[in-house]
């Protein structure tokens, strides 16, 4: 062996073994960027909306295997609704401790592909499939009163 090779093995044994992408890995709860399909943050989680964009998303299915990751750290009900989906559709779940505090950002649910990059451009749900924003136009049609019905 020569010195480097017995200094690697010190520093490994040492340090731990090097890990690549640390930042990225802890953002999309132990995996990397790309291989991740879709994320969902802790305020999209609890909609209802997103949650049937995501049911109807792994029911089309995917061209490769995913795994559905959760963050231990949301509440049991909303944990337990996606537990539920995964076994619908029988995909592997895994829930993750994660040290850090839940905010309003924080990526708490990943579908990510099992063994390969995918490299998926847009990941957030909401970027995939946008709720329908109803105009004020619509709303101001909707808020007419008992008078202007009469009055025309």
């Amino acid at each position: 062996m020569t010195s480097s090779d017995v200094e690697k093995r010190l520093e490994a044994g040492i340090y731990g073994k090097p890990q690549l992408k640390i930042d990225e890995q802890k953002k999309y709860l132990g995996n990397f960027r790309e291989r991740v399909l879709i994320t969902m943050n802790s305020q999209e989680i609890v909609n209802d909306y997103y949650f049937q964009a995501l049911s109807k998303k792994v029911s089309q299915g995917f061209e490769e295997e995913t795994v559905l990751f959760l963050n231990a750290s949301i509440d049991c009900q909303t944990l337990s609704k996606y537990n539920l989906l995964a076994k619908k559709y029988q995909l592997p779940c895994v829930i993750k401790q994660v040290a850090d505090p839940l905010s309003a950002e924080t990526i708490v649910l990943v579908l990510a592909a099992k063994d390969r990059a995918v490299n998926a451009q847009t990941v957030d749900i909401a970027q995939i499939c946008p709720q329908q924003k109803e105009t004020n136009e619509e709303n101001k049609e909707k808020k007419k009163g008992f008078l202007s019905i009469l009055f025309k």
